[in-house]
């Protein structure tokens, strides 16, 4: 997973592709990396409220593939919160997970921890 650093001195010298320089092209407004519930100020901070799945880096969203295992779409998350920021709609709903296919779910859910 890629992430931007919370420590000022850090992120100073951190060199990690980060969801917002790489997605920056596309995006034209960064601001939509802005979780509303991100209380922690994490985009502020990084310049995101979300971390990326690295390592589908250059991968076909519809022919996904990590570490020799085929997945589909709707099988890995791509992009998910940094925080647990909607933990006051309980705790299988506190992160959001972005998947290739469009939809958003929790993955604790998946995992059948709910």
């Amino acid at each position: 997973m890629r992430d931007a650093p919370t420590d000022p001195a850090a992120a100073a010298t951190n060199t990690t592709p980060v969801i917002q320089k790489v997605l920056a092209p596309q995006l034209g407004n960064t601001n939509v990396l802005r979780c509303p519930g991100d209380s922690q100020q994490f985009f502020e901070m990084t310049g995101s409220s979300y971390s990326w799945n690295s390592l589908l880096n250059g991968e076909d969203a519809d022919q996904l593939v990590v570490f020799n295992i085929r997945f589909n779409s709707d099988q890995i998350p791509v992009v998910y919160d940094k925080e647990d920021f909607h933990k006051e709609r309980g705790a299988d709903k506190a992160v959001n997970y972005l998947y290739a296919d469009g939809h958003i779910k929790n993955l604790l859910t998946l995992a059948g921890t709910k």
